[in-house]
């Protein structure tokens, strides 16, 4: 089940975050925790949306997903974070959650979705899911998150 977080939800998505193992707590609190407060607040702009990917047996949050148009273009939108829970990786609830953010985005009249990440290894999987599901390696740019982490981009048309 997908649907929009409450504030309530928060701390259980900066916790899916930590685990990962791609965000340290304070990181995770910083950034996250802060777009959260905005989002809740209403000041991150038109069309910024996060959802939840809900257990319909026991409510329990396994993911969520940050993303939002371009200001830069027209009909560009760019997947911020998308996070599930290590224990259901592999089990389809990234896969719903991306599916739903394209779905989103062509509703909005999108045209292409950004997905920028790092090329450290515990996102291995992930950059091969979006090769998967149709996305385009861009490109990289060298030691863009620190010396050795290179930032990779894809890119899928949705039109």
């Amino acid at each position: 089940m997908i649907q929009s977080p409450t504030p309530d939800d928060t701390q259980s998505l900066l916790s899916i975050a930590v685990q990962t193992g791609l965000f340290k707590q304070e990181e995770a609190e910083s950034l996250l925790g802060g777009i959260l407060s905005e989002f809740h607040d209403k000041k991150l702009g038109a069309g910024h949306e996060v959802q939840i990917y809900k257990d319909e047996s026991n409510q329990k949050i396994l993911g969520w997903v940050y993303f939002a148009p371009s200001f830069k273009s027209d009909g560009v939108w760019d997947l911020w974070w998308i996070g599930v829970n290590p224990k259901f990786q592999g089990k389809g609830v990234g896969g719903k959650l991306l599916k739903f953010v394209e779905e989103k985005v062509k509703e909005a009249n999108g045209r292409i979705l950004i997905i920028e990440t790092s090329h450290a290894e515990p996102l291995e999987t992930a950059r091969k899911v979006y090769l998967k599901r149709g996305y385009t390696n861009c490109g990289r740019i060298p030691d863009y998150y620190s010396d050795g982490d290179d930032k990779i981009i894809f890119a899928k048309s949705l039109s």
